[in-house]
């Protein structure tokens, strides 16, 4: 499947070698993590060779863990990511956050004093990953953990247009 905004062309290709484009079918699940290690290993494999790896486009998700690291979160199971919206759905529907808040806080009460107000996503995945957990050593913290920052010697530049003039083109 050949999805993707504002991708390369095929003689963009050619001339210059890319990675981890069109890498996965769309009936596959792959996550950011999954994305994550294949663009380490991208990323080793051009400086092993003594070039210069350009990281370009994606979503700012992705920019965000490969550079600040991925957060210390499992994966979680589909049963209890039901059970958890179920649970919160009633908070939710009223904005009691702090009685979602409460929930978490009873299960791991580090993880709760970290959360911004309101960040409903964050909680609920907090409430199942806590509740997914063999036992109170595996509670994840949210902490970051490989960061680019950390491993590679990393330039940032920005390039933005002014929205208005980019649309008229």
């Amino acid at each position: 499947l050949n999805i993707g905004s504002n991708k390369p062309s095929e003689n963009d290709l050619i001339k210059v070698k890319h990675h981890l484009i069109d890498i996965v079918e769309s009936s596959r699940d792959f996550s950011v993590g999954d994305w994550l290690k294949l663009a380490h290993q991208s990323i080793s494999d051009v400086l092993s060779r003594g070039k210069v790896p350009v990281v370009v486009g994606g979503t700012m998700m992705y920019v965000q863990w490969l550079m600040f690291g991925q957060p210390d979160a499992p994966k979680g199971k589909s049963s209890s990511k039901e059970a958890v919206e179920e649970m919160m759905e009633p908070f939710i529907k009223v904005n009691d956050w702090s009685g979602g808040l409460n929930i978490l806080r009873e299960i791991n009460s580090e993880r709760a004093d970290c959360l911004s107000k309101n960040d409903w996503y964050r909680l609920k995945r907090s409430i199942q990953i806590s509740i997914d957990g063999e036992n109170k050593s595996e509670l994840f913290t949210g902490r970051c953990k490989d960061a680019a920052f950390d491993v590679y010697d990393v330039r940032a530049f920005f390039i933005v247009a002014n929205r208005m003039e980019a649309a008229i083109i």
